[in-house]
């Protein structure tokens, strides 16, 4: 849920985004800008500023923010039925949260589809590891998922929608490696979906924006 209500946000703050004509040059890339938003929670005003730019070699756009969360890919809407039928780019995003109950620190990097369900939600170690991925949008009681990486054998997930265990590192091999995911889920009350998603080796260059989030400093980066 956190997930998602983090799209929402940065999705909402976009329309009203302000964008500063400075090129910054100190950061993942040195053609970065910084974005400014306001948003509404509750009838509370919180502001969010984050850093853009865009991977050259793949004309994708990442976002990254003070408390190290990260985007990379477009967010594009689904307008065609071309659109439809046809695999669309995931995007990812990354980031830390602390539990308030038990103070414990849990880290992701989820591959989003552009249908919002069927990606996969991937807790991952300090080493960026997949400890344990779900399938965003399965909520059918006593179902189960399947996640397909080009031709491998398929993953079957239990009925939380979710694999762990020693079947997480064939996946993220694959997931590094591969050029198509195809996921399979039960959506609650409609019954079996899937999604086709193009991520053609791009898991790869979202660890290293991940990675270098983690590490930069970012009190000098946002300092203004």
């Amino acid at each position: 849920m956190k997930i998602l209500v983090f799209l929402i946000v940065i999705i909402l703050t976009a329309c009203g985004a302000q964008t500063s004509d400075k090129i910054l040059t100190n950061g993942y890339t040195d053609s970065e800008k910084l974005i400014e938003s306001r948003f509404t929670v509750d009838e509370v005003g919180v502001d969010l500023t984050y850093r853009t730019g865009v991977i050259e070699e793949l004309g994708e756009r990442y976002t990254y923010s003070a408390s190290k969360r990260i985007e990379f890919g477009d967010i594009i809407k689904i307008k065609t039925i071309k659109q439809i039928t046809q695999p669309q780019k995931v995007f990812f995003l990354g980031g830390c949260n602390v539990n308030s109950i038990t103070d414990k620190k849990k880290c992701h990097l989820n591959i989003l589809s552009q249908h919002r369900s069927g990606g996969l939600s991937n807790e991952i170690d300090e080493n960026e590891n997949i400890l344990r991925s779900c399938v965003n949008g399965h909520d059918y009681p006593g179902s189960t998922a399947a996640i397909r990486i080009d031709k491998n054998k398929p993953f079957y997930t239990d009925t939380s929608g979710c694999i762990e265990g020693p079947s997480t590192k064939r996946l993220q091999n694959e997931l590094t490696a591969g050029s198509i995911l195809l996921v399979e889920y039960s959506k609650w009350p409609s019954g079996r979906k899937n999604t086709v998603s193009l991520i053609d080796g791009r898991l790869e260059k979202a660890q290293r924006l991940y990675r270098w989030a983690k590490k930069a400093d970012m009190e000098t980066l946002f300092r203004r």
